[in-house]
């Protein structure tokens, strides 16, 4: 553990005192990708306070433990070698690949934010850490960099409205949801996962 692993654990634990935790605050506004750190670290301590709890009432929690989200279900892909889909060779996208494809989105963001600084007009980069930030709980920020794709020419068009839909099915909101889905057209390399999203809307409605 390094020392802004330690300064954030000390933070989210509440240990630090009225001046560190000014200090802190200032640069999470004043750093992003540091900010999206924080809240990864965030959402892992809860998995294992929930994990704790687990071997504690096993139990219970196979009750009342919530099933995984539309995003973990259907949103798991991998990151294809940039150079297959028109991205070219960068070295950085080929690293963020790498720990993409071993779900450390954490880890894959700031590669993302560093190619977009070299060239933002970098589809690959833009989409992927689309995905990232969904993964990573920062839904704004991620669906700001999907919409852009979706409005580009990208490859990647029908796959960004085929995660702001998963998105939106998080949220339960049924009218958003279908209504990215109709942006994907029959044909597309995601049209039949949309397809199946909607069966599975149209059974939840249903029951």
């Amino acid at each position: 553990m390094d020392a802004s692993d330690f300064n954030i654990e000390k933070y989210l634990s509440g240990a630090m005192n009225k001046e560190e935790r000014a200090a802190f605050r200032q640069k999470l506004e004043a750093d992003p990708a540091f900010s999206r750190r924080v809240r990864w670290a965030s959402v892992r301590r809860r998995r294992y306070i929930f994990a704790g709890i687990a071997s504690v009432a096993i139990v219970a929690i196979i009750f009342l433990w919530p099933s995984p989200g539309y995003i973990d279900r259907w949103g798991q892909m991998k990151m294809e070698n940039p150079i297959e889909r028109g991205g070219g060779t960068d070295s950085l996208l080929l690293a963020a690949s790498v720990l993409f494809n071993k779900t450390e989105y954490e880890k894959a963001l700031p590669l993302l934010d560093k190619a977009l600084m070299i060239d933002s007009s970098s589809q690959v980069a833009l989409f992927y850490r689309g995905v990232c930030l969904f993964f990573t709980g920062a839904t704004n920020e991620a669906r700001t960099d999907l919409r852009k794709v979706y409005n580009g020419s990208s490859v990647f068009r029908y796959e960004a409205a085929f995660f702001m839909a998963l998105g939106y099915a998080d949220e339960k909101n049924g009218e958003k949801t279908r209504e990215w889905l109709k942006k994907i057209p029959p044909g597309t390399p995601v049209s039949e996962k949309a397809g199946q999203l909607k069966e599975a809307l149209e059974e939840g409605t249903q029951q």
